[in-house]
């Protein structure tokens, strides 16, 4: 996400592992990269799930953490509407993932 900092992005960092129900403790960081460089060396050696967009910037962190990583939600339900136009069968997916979070 950009931050107000100029040509410098916003990146927070929370350990689930470390959280019982629900983890509020994020590390905000303000890194000056969104190159695939920056989440490698922030996370190598981590654990957890990394939630985050389709940005092929994240692919190394798997290689050099123990990371799983996941989709946001908002970027799968944006994939099925915009596919609408070729394949419009995908209404009732998106109808199914309305039902997880209107």
């Amino acid at each position: 996400m950009q931050s107000h900092e100029p040509n410098s992005y916003r990146v927070d960092i929370g350990d689930a592992g470390a959280c019982s129900e629900h983890c509020d403790e994020l590390t905000p960081l303000q890194v000056l990269s969104r190159s695939g460089a920056t989440p490698k060396a922030l996370l190598e050696g981590t654990r957890g799930v990394l939630l985050v967009d389709g940005y092929s910037g994240y692919n190394d962190v798997e290689k050099v953490s123990s990371r799983r990583r996941a989709a946001c939600h908002a970027h799968v339900r944006r994939y099925f509407f915009e596919s609408l136009k070729t394949a419009p069968e995908n209404e009732t997916l998106l109808k199914t993932i309305k039902k997880f979070r209107p």
